[in-house]
Order: structure tokens, then sequence, then C-alpha cells
């Protein structure tokens, strides 16, 4: 999930300034997802009240709804918060994708 956010906040968000190109080499070279994994989670931890709130009110709302379905609507619901971070960071995710990542 984190490729597709990097992908919506380069080209949205960032005036298509990123290493989009980059990452998916890193990502198809890597397999083990580190840096993906690694940004993804300091996102959701981020917003992880966001997260909680969403998820309460789908419960509530649709509890009998199929999770997966669940699962995905409460992703992109919280997306914004998770590109916010993602642009307050952007400078910093690429500066690891350069110096961690790149020959």
């Amino acid at each position: 999930m984190f490729y597709l956010d990097y992908a919506v906040v380069q080209h949205s968000l960032k005036g298509d300034q990123g290493l989009f190109e980059e990452l998916m080499e890193i990502a198809k070279n890597n397999p083990s997802d580190v840096l993906a994994n690694f940004w993804w989670g300091r996102a959701l931890h981020h917003c992880d009240a966001l997260m909680k709130e969403t998820i309460q009110d789908h419960l509530q709302r649709t509890p009998n709804r199929n999770k997966d379905d669940m699962a995905a609507d409460i992703t992109k619901q919280t997306a914004p918060c998770r590109h916010s971070y993602y642009v307050d960071h952007w400078d910093e995710i690429n500066r690891m994708i350069r110096t961690q990542y790149m020959p």
C-alpha cells in the first residue's frame, strides 16, 4: 500500500517530484519491503486515532459487513491522513531511498 500512497502523493501533492521509478526498482529487487513497511508503519502509527475511530464507526454502522470490504473502505477513508504524513516527511523518505537503496 505504501507504493500506491507514494505514487498518489508524488503525482497529486508534490507536482510529480519524487523517486517513484526508483522506488519501483527497489520494490522489484528487494522483496522484503523493508522501506515500504517502515514508512507504512510510521504513517499508520501517526494515524492511529483516526484509524480506530473509523474502524469503530464502520463496526457500529455495518457490523455484519464483509471484513475485507470494510478494511478496504477504512484504508481508503484514512488515506488523506497517511498522505499528509508522507508530505510532511517527503524529504526524509526520498533521502532514505537515495542513500540506502540507490547505488
